[in-house]
């Protein structure tokens, strides 16, 4: 499940969870900077997104679009996490 806070109607934070009334967590990224994290909320392409090495959290992450995701750690290297993406949907 992707739940999106938002910052503004082209600026969110992405979410998943495992179930509709669990925790929602943040999302890593082990290769590349959260770009095909866009691909949660309809993008087609990847731009760029806010990755940080923040602090250890326990969330979801995977290595590219399309590819699954999995639980753990991230934060830091090599599983970073964004403040915000700009994925160009606008989400009302």
């Amino acid at each position: 499940y992707v739940g999106v806070v938002l910052c503004s109607p082209t600026q969110y934070k992405i979410f998943l969870s495992d179930s509709i009334d669990g925790t929602f967590r943040n999302i890593g990224d082990r290769a590349g900077h959260g770009q095909d994290h866009c691909e949660l909320v309809g993008a087609s392409s990847d731009p760029p997104s806010s990755n940080e090495f923040l602090t250890f959290v326990i969330g979801y992450w995977r290595y590219s679009r399309r590819s699954r995701f999995h639980f753990g750690a991230i934060g830091g290297y090599p599983r970073q996490y964004g403040r915000w993406y700009r994925c160009g949907v606008t989400i009302p």
